[in-house]
């Protein structure tokens, strides 16, 4: 445990880092140096590569977190043979879906009628697809030898950086958009060369092996789970990116655009999550083994409480600031003030009800409800994004995602409560919950009667440092108060400052 929460403490601050290098991108340089149509593009390959990877790899992942460890325990490094089998499966699925989609070449560009930039450049797709696909299966084994520092570095970090520098390429004149693009789709190589080098470096990992007896023993087990949680796999992935997909194809990708930077802006609040739940599956995973439910129930309270706090901080933090951030973007972009609002909105929701995803893909019993949820949001979300694009444009794409993960989450929180009485809902929950739905709606009209103003970088960041400082200072105070949180209370109570604060008050 204590290497689970080192390396989680690492993985988020490499992670912050990151989104830093990331704000770059995201409001100095793409918006300003890219067209809209250009953006979307980007979110576009993005939206249609994950999903194809996720197909083509054939629940190869899957197989690597699952049984790397048996491997592991009964094979030399350089004797190992999974790898070399996840890969070879891959690349057939790769090749059976690059077919397909070749096939239906005419039917994909109709459907991007709007979206010329899309079929220029289309030949791309596959290769970005497979760069993706084969960076997915490396990233996966660099985690199986608890490389995870090095995969937070090279995901969150090395791959920004690199958009960075082709950017500035394109903006000191040194390629135009078309070598930015051919550029763009080499970096999940580059990914892929560094976790390579990575494994060589650190083990006597050896990829070509032979099929190996433990192979032989586990077929039978390797098989059923990867090609299942392969079908929740690609469901889940879908449900993210269909929004872009469908808006590209109704509106073009100037919409998809003004969505890949609207998303960005609620990437930043999922960080928490992504530690919370890292630190939570071996919990989680323990506790299923002794069927401990009452440890279940803990961490599944402390989840979502943990989550809803940090992350709603950060999204709160985000809606204070919203006109001072966009007024760094240009004019075409000041559409998603109330993307961003729907969008947070939608995500506090997924934080309100914890770790019900990992709760039940890791029991034994019913884990089978993680499937047919995944399922009925893909379901949900097609429809409702068609329909409430045609009629609303991109706002329609981020109400189709609360409706959508509103109706998803229910199900999974309800079942949870009704087959093994398990809960993210209490009394403290409950307070957290009224305290941030408060400062929401002071928020929302706050954004109703308050407009973008002009860009003055050093006087709005300013004005950003202090607003954020003072509601950082009164949320901290409010929770507290409130006692809508048990560790958030332990963790300020350790702090000299804050006690001292809190005594003369």
């Amino acid at each position: 445990m204590g290497i689970i929460k080192r390396q989680s403490i690492l993985y988020t601050i490499i992670s912050y880092f990151g989104l830093a290098i990331g704000a770059v991108n995201t409001l100095l340089l793409m918006p300003h140096y890219l067209t809209q149509a250009q953006v979307g593009l980007i979110g576009v390959f993005t939206a249609i590569a994950f999903p194809l990877g996720a197909i083509s790899n054939l629940g190869s992942i899957f197989a690597i977190n699952r049984f790397l460890p048996y491997y592991k325990k009964f094979l030399p490094a350089d004797k190992i043979d999974l790898p070399i089998l996840a890969v070879s499966f891959s690349l057939i699925g790769f090749l059976v879906v690059t077919l397909i989609m070749i096939s239906g070449k005419t039917s994909i560009f109709q459907w991007f009628a709007h979206a010329p930039l899309l079929t220029e450049y289309f030949y791309l797709l596959p290769f970005f697809t497979m760069g993706y696909m084969l960076n997915s299966i490396f990233q996966a084994i660099n985690n199986g030898y608890f490389f995870t520092v090095w995969v937070g570095i090279v995901t969150e970090v090395i791959f920004r950086v690199f958009n960075v520098l082709i950017i500035l390429l394109l903006v000191f004149g040194m390629i135009g958009f078309d070598g930015y693009i051919h550029l763009y789709v080499f970096m999940f190589w580059i990914g892929l060369v560094l976790y390579i080098a990575k494994l060589k470096s650190s083990s006597d990992w050896n990829f070509f092996n032979k099929i190996s007896l433990v192979t032989k023993r586990l077929k039978q087990y390797i098989v059923p789970y990867s090609s299942f949680f392969w079908f929740t796999s690609v469901f889940s992935v879908l449900a993210t990116m269909i929004d872009t997909i469908v808006l590209a194809g109704v509106n073009g990708l100037e919409k998809s655009g003004s969505l890949l930077i609207a998303t960005y802006f609620i990437t930043v609040t999922q960080i928490p999550q992504r530690s919370i739940v890292s630190v939570s599956v071996p919990v989680i995973s323990e506790s299923w083994r002794n069927n401990d439910m009452k440890n279940l129930q803990d961490v599944y309270f402390k989840s979502a409480n943990n989550m809803l706090w940090a992350g709603g901080f950060i999204y709160l933090c985000i809606l204070l600031n919203i006109n001072e951030i966009l007024s760094f973007l240009p004019a075409s972009y000041h559409e998603i003030k109330w993307v961003v609002y729907i969008l947070g909105f939608a995500k506090l929701i997924d934080y309100a009800t914890g770790v019900n995803q990992n709760i039940l893909a890791l029991s034994r019993k019913n884990w089978k409800l993680d499937f047919y949820t995944n399922i009925l949001l893909v379901v949900l979300l097609i429809p409702l994004n068609y329909f409430l694009i045609k009629k609303m444009g991109i706002i329609g794409a981020a109400t189709a995602n609360v409706i959508g993960f509103f109706i998803y989450n229910f199900v999974r929180t309800f079942y949870l409560y009704q087959a093994l009485k398990l809960s993210p809902f209490n009394r403290q929950n409950l307070r957290l919950i009224v305290v941030i739905v408060l400062i929401l709606v002071s928020l929302v009209l706050y954004g109703m009667y308050t407009e973008i103003g002009e860009f003055n970088f050093w006087a709005n960041s300013l004005i950003m440092t202090v607003k954020s400082l003072l509601f950082g200072l009164g949320y901290l105070f409010v929770l507290y108060l409130t006692r809508a949180s048990d560790d958030l209370k332990h963790m300020l109570m350790s702090n000299t400052i804050f006690k001292k604060i809190y005594s003369r008050f």
